[in-house]
């Protein structure tokens, strides 16, 4: 069972997943002067990370039905400090976009601790468990802000994600020592759970419908945050310090929708919930 110790290092390990994903996308303009592009070009550094996720998801994510899922999870996680490592020492735009797609492949770590929340927690607080889960995948993309803009506007970009990678480290092995084996229990074929994707994309039209619909949410959450940055310091004239703000007060809004989530499956799963 989970304890509350264990679910915290789960929702932190979510956050600084989702958070490496994002920490390009205030600082975009800073990194295409470093490496000498042009900041439209910089801007495509989400999309790529996103595009790596796709990826992940379709082609990697199979895979935990097929490895024991804590060495499974220990692999993605080293493959994301490998890429932080490349990012901060990257020569050339080349290196570093194909690091961000790395990255963005082997987030999609953040499923696995999302699964493992709900592996680890009784049916009456797993809903809890994998909202606070979720919610720190939330708070992780939207304090990527002001962390990104703070560091880098003091230390540079290329500690930040030196720094991450250290991080990354610290999380990993303390997952790698707490979490407990799970073992597997398909006898299926990679190749049979990759098309299986497509049969339940087909066969499941609940699930189609919920796939969609987040699918828009997520793209519009990804726009608006991807722009923001841009318009607040070319029409807005803030500097660093105003858009780690901005983004500051965006993760406590997060916090808040994850305090009320909390509540709201708390009051569903209580005896005398209606």
């Amino acid at each position: 069972m989970a304890s509350p110790l264990m679910l915290g290092l789960l929702t932190a390990s979510a956050a600084l997943v989702a958070a490496g994903s994002y920490f390009a996308q205030p600082i975009a303009y800073t990194i295409s002067d470093t490496l000498g592009i042009s900041s439209i070009v910089a801007g495509f550094v989400v999309t790529v990370g996103q595009i790596g996720y796709v990826i992940g998801l379709l082609f990697l994510m199979p895979l935990g039905d097929l490895i024991e899922i804590r060495r499974f999870l220990s692999v993605l996680l080293v493959g994301s400090i490998a890429c932080l490592v490349a990012i901060a020492i990257a020569p050339n735009s080349t290196t570093f976009f194909v690091a961000c797609l790395g990255i963005g492949i082997s987030s999609v770590s953040v499923q696995i601790l999302v699964m493992l929340a709900a592996f680890m927690s009784s049916s009456e607080r797993r809903g809890q468990a994998v909202g606070t889960v979720t919610g720190g995948l939330l708070i992780g993309i939207l304090l990527a802000w002001p962390v990104a803009t703070f560091v880098s506007a003091r230390l540079g970009w290329r500690a930040l994600y030196g720094l991450d990678a250290l991080v990354f480290t610290i999380l990993a092995t303390a997952l790698r020592r707490s979490l407990p084996s799970r073992r597997v229990h398909t006898q299926q074929r990679y190749v049979t759970l990759v098309r299986s994707l497509s049969q339940l994309w087909v066969g499941e039209p609940e699930l189609r419908h919920r796939a969609i619909r987040q699918a828009l949410l997520f793209f519009g959450f990804s726009l608006y945050w991807t722009t923001v940055p841009v318009e607040l310091r070319e029409q807005n004239g803030l500097g660093p310090n105003g858009i780690a703000l901005f983004g500051l007060i965006g993760g406590a809004g997060a916090l808040v929708a994850v305090s009320m989530q909390q509540q709201r499956l708390r009051s569903a799963i209580s005896p005398g919930a209606g």
